[in-house]
């Protein structure tokens, strides 16, 4: 599940000795309990490591992760991250922040009635 939104993010790039650097701000296009994806000023490339801190009311938390996709934008530089094997604690604490969001915006898919049919049409 990802709920597509937008809420500003502090972004850090991480050196290859482990060490996050200066913070700079960003924005989210959606999340999800996988990763991540982003709209910034600063570049950002693949396979490049950050951390993310996700401050977002009861959703407070700093994860990290990998640059795995980028793509230029008219409002900045999109970057997809996945995010590195998260806690249990903190995957679920952003599940269901997704969750709770996607229900508020609407993003929820309906439930599908076994007695309904539903026709697929190929692919032109």
């Amino acid at each position: 599940m990802r709920v597509q939104a937008r809420w500003p993010v502090a972004c850090q790039r991480i050196g290859r000795n482990g060490i996050a650097g200066e913070p700079f701000p960003a924005e989210t296009l959606n999340l999800s309990a996988g990763g991540v994806g982003l709209i910034s000023a600063q570049p950002l490339f693949r396979p490049m490591r950050v951390a993310v801190r996700l401050d977002m009311g009861e959703l407070n938390l700093v994860v990290r992760g990998t640059v795995t996709r980028v793509d230029a934008r008219e409002e900045g530089r999109m970057a997809a991250i996945r995010f590195d094997p998260l806690p249990i604690k903190e995957q679920l604490a952003i599940t269901r922040f997704v969750m709770r969001e996607a229900r508020e915006r609407g993003q929820l898919s309906r439930a599908v009635d076994p007695g309904t049919p539903r026709w697929w049409l190929p692919a032109a």
